[in-house]
């Protein structure tokens, strides 16, 4: 399962989606894979609940699909197409559930923990999970459906739930979690024993004392395993957020001069063609927002004494509109330096 997670995050790697490995379906098999590693029955429990209905979905929508051409929920037509590398990263829809359910049908009785424990848990894993999908992964990927419920469909549900504003649509998100993880919870929290009673030998005559039930806390070492599969997920996505937020920077920059390049020379052209006087003719960055088509500089745009910058702390000077030529910016300081 851990070598499942590597080849994952290879091809993501390697195909620009980082952010995909956020999943919950990645998280879960990264998280059982570290539950199976350690034995602890607590974390494979958490893996189950919080992926158990999502790869239900998938496996009705993927099987329907398949044999009729059909796929009722439309999360499973990439895999009519798929090359191997995509099946064979996407096969742990298929083994994963089935594999933490035997581990658990098979694992020795454990102190008593409750169907509302273990959906607690699988809903702050994806809560976290979703969270991190919005902050950190490009809304393109749509991460846990962290930014929209099927985007592209027209039913009244799904069209108000996507135009709700982002802390409502996470609170109703995370409430279809909550909803989605009392199945698996219920399935698979009866499974747990009591402590067995102590019983005393025939020849004592102190009474026998029960031994109360108790709750096993997590360990450290298993909340330090949620932690660091998390924080591993995490730093796969973030880099490249960063680049995908610092690209996206400079192209709007690059966007804002190119409208304002635009905007001058076809000033220099009306005024050529109506015979304007040079007292009308641009050479004064503050005139740039006249000639703009929304009579103001474009956003991220500002005027700092005589000169432009843009988002990125770019400056740039005005070079005079003349007879011949029109006015035109050039660069000064490169990215805010001196």
């Amino acid at each position: 399962m851990l070598a499942h997670v590597a080849f994952l995050a290879a091809l993501k790697t390697s195909r620009e989606i980082e952010g995909e490995m956020l999943w919950v379906s990645h998280a879960s098999l990264a998280l059982g894979g570290v539950a199976l590693l350690l034995g602890s029955v607590r974390l494979v429990r958490i893996a189950f609940a919080s992926v158990f209905v999502l790869h239900a979905i998938w496996l009705v929508d993927c099987v329907a699909g398949l044999a009729t051409g059909s796929f009722p929920f439309g999360l499973t037509e990439y895999v009519a197409s798929a090359d191997w590398q995509t099946l064979a990263g996407t096969s742990h829809h298929v083994y994963l559930v089935p594999l933490l359910w035997v581990f658990l049908r098979r694992a020795p009785a454990q102190p008593r923990v409750t169907t509302a424990s273990v959906v607690l848990c699988a809903l702050v894993f994806v809560g976290l999970l979703t969270l991190a999908g919005r902050w950190l992964v490009p809304m393109r990927l749509n991460v846990n459906l962290a930014h929209a419920l099927m985007p592209e469909s027209t039913a009244s549900a799904f069209i108000w739930f996507n135009a709700l504003p982002a802390p409502a649509y996470l609170v109703v998100h995370l409430a279809f979690v909550l909803t989605g993880a009392l199945i698996p919870g219920a399935l698979i929290a009866p499974r747990n024993g009591t402590a067995p009673m102590r019983t005393t030998s025939t020849h004592s005559t102190r009474p026998a004392r029960a031994r109360t039930p108790h709750r096993a806390a997590f360990t450290l070492i298993e909340l330090i395993a949620v932690i660091v599969v998390l924080a591993i997920l995490s730093g796969v996505a973030l880099p490249r957020y960063f680049d995908y937020s610092e690209r996206a920077k400079q192209s709007a920059a690059e966007g804002s001069v190119a409208g304002i390049r635009t905007a001058l020379h076809n000033a220099f052209l009306d005024h050529r063609l109506s015979g304007a006087p040079a007292s009308a003719w641009i050479t004064s960055v503050n005139q740039i927002p006249s000639v703009m088509e929304s009579g103001e500089l474009p956003s991220g745009m500002k005027i700092v004494g005589a000169r432009i910058e843009d988002q990125q702390g770019n400056r740039f000077n005005l070079v005079a509109e003349t007879a011949d030529t029109p006015a035109r910016l050039t660069v000064v300081v490169s990215g805010g330096g001196s």
